[in-house]
């Protein structure tokens, strides 16, 4: 009984990824919007640095999206 449990939560689970990998694939696998048009970068209006006394660098390695990249900045 307990090997076809087993048996049976594996195969249920094996469905849930065939169909997530097929709905992937038909939108075309993007993670944030790969067929939609790149968002514009957003430009502050005070461009002093006297005004922002901090600043943090955070390395980001293996960004591909450009998307992603302009919704990070």
């Amino acid at each position: 009984m307990n090997n076809f449990l087993i048996i049976l939560l594996l195969i249920i689970l094996l469905a849930f990824a065939v169909r997530r990998a097929l709905q992937k694939a038909r939108r075309g696998g993007g993670c944030c919007g790969e067929h939609e048009q790149t968002e514009a970068r957003r430009r502050v209006s005070d461009r002093n640095k006297a005004h922002y006394p901090y600043e943090i660098i955070i390395p980001v390695v293996g960004m591909t999206c450009e998307n992603c990249a302009v919704k990070l900045e």
